[in-house]
């Protein structure tokens, strides 16, 4: 995960009929799949979010570690221990 929405800030919080066990709510997150590569991110569906410096860097770095051009640490995170082990 690299971006979560933080669940405890009630003005923030878009989703009132759903919960998480783990109140982790990602946005953003990369994978590698095989020799493969993902990103995903949720941010914004207005086209004013995609004037702000903060999330056009945050997709353009998306974009260079799927084309490999950025290395990065894609272990998953650990699950807390407030979530039932698989």
């Amino acid at each position: 995960m690299l971006l979560t929405v933080d669940m405890d800030v009630p003005q923030k919080s878009p989703w009132t009929d759903y919960k998480r066990p783990d109140n982790v709510y990602p946005v953003s997150w990369i994978r590698t799949y095989g020799k493969g590569r993902s990103f995903y991110c949720s941010l914004g569906h207005r086209a004013e979010t995609f004037t702000r410096p903060e999330i056009v860097g945050h997709i353009f770095a998306g974009i260079q570690f799927i084309l490999g051009d950025l290395p990065a640490d894609t272990t998953p995170n650990p699950l807390p221990a407030t979530v039932p082990q698989p």
